[in-house]
């Protein structure tokens, strides 16, 4: 019998990834760089809109979230910002406004007696980008 796909991850999203490269200037400016395009099978859904900020359980105000589910079962399929290991998040488009992966959840290897409940993916909640700031604790 044929395994089902789930419908869940069923567009092409383009990520927006940070490459190696960057560097300090002479005048202590930092050079981003770059990006590279990466494209993962998944899907967009909302999680929060609106004019308000709230708190994120990561610590940040934000105005706009979205979820971003991504196929697969490697655990890189997302990457999200860590100051602790100086990683920089990957990035969409979404209603023409940048959004950055601020958390990540990796939903791979999730079975039950070899039975996979749910289908292998990462789970990335993108905060909009321009309107991100960090508490101050």
């Amino acid at each position: 019998m044929a395994r089902r796909r789930n419908s869940l991850f069923n567009r092409d999203i383009t990520l927006y990834r940070a490459i190696d490269g960057g560097y300090w200037t002479d005048d202590n400016e930092y050079v981003d760089g770059g990006e590279e395009e990466v494209v993962v099978k998944g899907s967009i859904q909302p999680y929060r809109e609106g004019v308000n900020n709230f708190l994120t359980p990561a610590g940040f105000r934000a105005v706009s979230a979205v979820f971003v589910y991504a196929e697969g079962n490697t655990g890189g399929e997302l990457i999200a910002d860590d100051d602790r290991s100086s990683t920089i998040g990957d990035e969409i488009v979404y209603r023409g406004t940048r959004y950055k992966c601020i958390d990540l959840q990796d939903w791979t290897g999730h079975d039950t007696n070899g039975r996979v409940l749910n289908s292998n993916h990462m789970l990335g909640v993108f905060y909009q980008k321009d309107k991100l700031s960090e508490v101050n604790r």
